[in-house]
């Protein structure tokens, strides 16, 4: 009972809102219709995305607080076998979805391997690991909106909205990482260019993300009120971020203001998002 509280400790649930809100982003914007194929898609997403959480955390071995979780526990091999066995569980269940989801759900295994295992590590080195995370982000978009007829240009600007605002998330969560990532030797942003930098490319990243994001609901053809929301939504996450991007750097502080932001960043865009999701439900009804 204990290595199953480890692992479902290690899952970091504050993390996996955001596998929600880019699910949700998807759903939204393609205008897919509630059915059990989407949740089930969602499930199995969720299943990865928890697994390769715990698949980090495990190679990771942190002691210090990490996003999500302030006190991790001691990493133990129980969470390797826990990690491949949700790997496992989403995949069984991709496997009666679209060729689309299967595809994506097999490539984001791979590159969850390459990303943290020790023998590969990719993400030791930072630029790597911004484009990783904005894969991932651009894939759960592609994943939630193959359950619908989506057109091009809304699945290309959706995909790399999505993209663009975890890799911004990502950057967030790395700023009071800072004496870790050197004890390992990795190469990240925030040791390359120090705190302001790194919080100034997040903030650049957000700013590209609200315009795409405005654009792709406009095509989706949801009411313009949304398009009001997410601004409002937007200028509130820049001005938060531009403060804590001109205060003092410490660790400590920075963990605290990091997962204050980025936890009410994504829980109010999920409520946004299923307001949105319910109404868009009911005018078509």
């Amino acid at each position: 009972m204990n290595e199953i509280k480890r692992v479902l400790i290690h899952i970091r649930w504050p993390l996996q809102s955001f596998t929600l809100l880019g699910f949700l982003f998807g759903v939204v914007v393609s205008r897919a219709n509630l059915s059990l194929d989407l949740i089930l898609g969602f499930v199995a997403w969720f299943f990865l995305c928890a697994g390769i959480v715990i698949f980090n955390s495990y190679y990771d071995k942190d002691v210090n607080p990490v996003a999500g979780l302030e006190n991790p526990p001691t990493a133990t091999f129980s969470m390797l076998i826990g990690a491949w066995m949700l790997k496992l569980s989403g995949f069984i269940i991709a496997l009666f979805l679209n060729k689309i989801f299967l595809l994506a759900y097999v490539t984001a295994v791979v590159l969850s391997v390459l990303y943290s295992h020790k023998n590969f590590r990719f993400k030791s080195n930072g630029y790597i690991a911004v484009i990783f995370n904005f894969i991932s982000g651009a894939m759960t978009f592609v994943v939630a909106s193959s359950f619908s007829l989506t057109n091009t240009a809304i699945l290309f600007l959706g995909s790399i909205t999505a993209g663009f605002f975890l890799a911004a998330i990502y950057l967030m969560m790395q700023v009071h990482q800072k004496e870790e990532d050197k004890t390992r030797g990795y190469t990240s942003i925030m040791i390359l260019y120090g705190k302001k930098i790194t919080l100034v490319s997040a903030i650049c990243l957000m700013i590209i993300t609200a315009v795409l994001s405005s654009i792709t609901l406009i095509l989706s053809g949801l009411h313009p009120l949304y398009f009001l929301i997410i601004v409002i939504y937007f200028v509130a996450i820049l001005f938060i971020s531009y403060v804590w991007s001109n205060k003092r750097e410490e660790s400590v502080s920075d963990f605290k203001t990091m997962n204050k932001l980025t936890i009410s960043l994504s829980y109010t865009a999920n409520l946004i998002l299923i307001t949105v999701y319910i109404f868009d439900i009911l005018l078509k009804i």
